[in-house]
């Protein structure tokens, strides 16, 4: 009887590394799986569908993720990289909740993020802002979030918030954006900061914002389109005894630019 349970002791211990390991690569699978389905989802959207987007792609990875980690007892993050998941263990570590903080996969926010996105795209700007604040409940310091919360603000008429917004997103920027795509971020903020300047009849303000803009990508096309409405403002503004707001004179086709 000592004999058998030795050998079946061996044996249980020797199939478990090999049940580990299986066990690891589905969960490898699967996560691949949703994170494919966002990227699938963004194409989709990119194409025109958002309601195809966000009904096949998008909602199952929300999904998932709310069945898996909503009654997590710790604080749930999503982060692009080391910096920024290091910044949010050490803000859950000051919560007086002590709750500390979980860095759940990259694709639970992102997911929220284009469903916000999508539903610009569908014309429907307070669901859209619903969807991106629970993004950023995620990954509280995304340049791209907040730019994209920053843009409906704008949508909304909201120049002094969406200011406050682009700055956190230029600032953030700075530190937590991928080093690949850190000019995209950072220039995309900057350029919310000067249309929502602009709008607030802060002139000088602006156009130093979009030079700043030049200094990183020369030439770009966008800031420059900025500066030169600027420019044809001045001279309006000049010609008026009684000027009207600044709004009242963008063409509406510059705001795709921010």
């Amino acid at each position: 009887m000592k004999i058998l349970l030795v050998i079946l002791s061996l044996f249980v211990i020797s199939c478990s590394p090999v049940k580990t390991k299986k066990a690891e690569q589905n969960n490898k699978n699967a996560l691949l799986t949703y994170e494919q389905s966002v990227y699938q989802g963004a194409k989709i959207l990119k194409s025109g569908q958002p309601n195809i987007a966000i009904q096949h792609y998008f909602d199952p990875v929300i999904n998932h993720c709310n069945n898996k980690y909503r009654n997590s007892k710790t604080k749930n993050y999503s982060s692009r990289g080391t910096t920024e998941s290091v910044y949010y263990m050490l803000m859950a570590a000051a919560d007086e909740d002590k709750r500390g903080a979980k860095i759940i996969p990259y694709f639970c926010a992102k997911a929220l993020y284009l469903k916000g996105f999508a539903k610009i795209n569908l014309k429907q700007v307070e669901s859209a802002k619903i969807w991106l604040e629970k993004a950023l409940e995620l990954s509280p310091v995304n340049s791209s979030f907040l730019s994209e919360l920053g843009f409906i603000l704008h949508a909304q008429k909201n120049w002094k918030q969406a200011l406050n917004v682009y700055y956190k997103a230029e600032e953030y920027s700075k530190v937590y954006t991928p080093k690949e795509i850190r000019h995209i971020e950072l220039t995309r903020a900057m350029r919310g900061i000067g249309f929502s300047l602009v709008e607030l009849g802060e002139l000088d303000k602006a156009e130093e914002k979009y030079r700043q803009c030049l200094e990183i990508i020369p030439n770009d096309k966008k800031s420059l389109i900025e500066i030169e409405y600027i420019r044809k403002l001045r001279l309006k503004l000049k010609e008026q005894k009684n000027p009207k707001s600044v709004f009242e004179w963008r063409d509406s086709a510059t705001s795709k630019y921010v």
